[in-house]
């Protein structure tokens, strides 16, 4: 029967020491070194590339979706803040087209009351003409007393009337005198006076004898306070229609052209105002101060 030798004893080097170890690398992980074949080591699991791609993803989408949250909020505030600035457009849209109508309403009742307006002066001065159809003025015939205005009586004033009348050659009875007076004026002295008679014709009689009296004379021989018989030193008299603030006034402003513009003539007749350029050239009707605008621009 054979023998049996046991096994021969063989040292144990660092080369076969570090034959038995398993083998690492530098890229290993500290745990993966110290493993041994021998002993159980619990190692964390490496993730995976598209663990982390995934989890980049998640995170992406739950940014995204806040976002488009956030949008979404604004958006619709600024959806609802323009509807209601369209609501308040459309509110002073809708007052301010009201605010115009009611203007042109108003500014068409203006018209309308402006024209109704220019009627009723037109009529005023109608009335006014023709209460003065029969009326004369008489200016710069002095107070009978400088010391005294309130001893002038129209018994006085009727004297002086029919005096006037006999220097023009013109009968004139009292009877023929409806009223006389003095009309206010800024001055204290020589008021025009206002004489009224009982029709036209007296009135253009008186007026047709002043103007045929006075015609071809010289200033100082025409109508004055002597041919009246009233003491003191002469002062012409001067003789026109009675007429009516308004007609005053565009009567001055017809003289005024008149001189400016060298016209020979400028008269009223029957509350009316003319002007004629020379002798034989057509007589000008004076309505309106517009009247001497339009002759001036030509």
């Amino acid at each position: 029967m054979p023998l049996r030798h046991s096994p021969q004893h063989t040292p144990i080097t660092s080369e076969s020491m570090s034959a038995l170890l398993p083998q690492t690398y530098d890229s290993d992980t500290p745990s993966e070194r110290s493993g041994s074949s021998n002993i159980n080591v619990r190692t964390k699991r490496r993730r995976e590339p598209d663990e982390d791609v995934k989890d980049l993803k998640t995170e992406m989408r739950d940014l995204f979706f806040k976002l488009s949250t956030s949008v979404e909020q604004q958006f619709q505030a600024i959806k609802q803040q323009n509807i209601a600035l369209q609501e308040s457009l459309q509110f002073m849209s809708e007052k301010y087209d009201s605010v115009l109508q009611k203007i042109k309403n108003i500014e068409g009742e203006r018209s309308e009351d402006g024209k109704k307006i220019q009627m009723l002066e037109e009529r005023v001065d109608f009335l006014e003409r023709k209460i003065r159809a029969t009326s004369l003025e008489i200016r710069n015939i002095p107070l009978k007393s400088s010391t005294d205005k309130s001893t002038e009586t129209k018994d006085e004033m009727c004297r002086l009337v029919k005096s006037l009348a006999r220097s023009v050659n013109v009968n004139l009875q009292e009877e023929q005198i409806k009223d006389i007076y003095r009309i206010r004026s800024k001055k204290d002295t020589n008021k025009p006076l206002i004489i009224e008679f009982n029709s036209t014709l007296t009135k253009d009689n008186i007026l047709r004898g002043v103007k045929t009296f006075n015609k071809d004379k010289a200033m100082g021989e025409k109508l004055n306070t002597n041919h009246l018989n009233i003491p003191g030193p002469s002062r012409p008299v001067y003789v026109s229609e009675a007429l009516n603030q308004k007609t005053q006034k565009l009567f001055y402003m017809a003289r005024e052209f008149a001189k400016e513009n060298s016209y020979s003539y400028c008269w009223t007749s029957k509350g009316s105002i003319y002007l004629r350029k020379t002798e034989g050239q057509p007589l000008i009707h004076i309505n309106s101060e517009v009247d001497l605008i339009k002759i001036r621009n030509k």
